[in-house]
């Protein structure tokens, strides 16, 4: 039971920082655009771009993560399973 409590945990850490991590991204790349339509200059910096979403992805992904974690915790045991 404890080895796939770990796993859920790990689980959701990963899905929750890749989710971060595109949302990100997609929001520089949106961000870009719309700059390219009001001034006409289109400057993407895939570096930057990546480094800032991981950096970011990671802190509100894991923090997510272990959040729905320990809610599902303390839901189970509420509910007595």
């Amino acid at each position: 039971m404890i080895k796939s409590d770990f796993h859920l945990l790990i689980t959701l850490i990963c899905r929750c920082i890749f989710v971060f991590f595109s949302l990100c991204i997609l929001g520089s790349a949106a961000g870009s655009i719309l700059a390219y339509f009001k001034i006409g200059y289109f400057s993407f910096d895939w570096k930057e771009a990546v480094f800032l979403s991981s950096k970011k992805g990671g802190a509100a992904g894991s923090v997510l993560g272990i959040g729905i974690w320990i809610k599902c915790k303390l839901g189970s045991k509420k509910n007595g399973e």
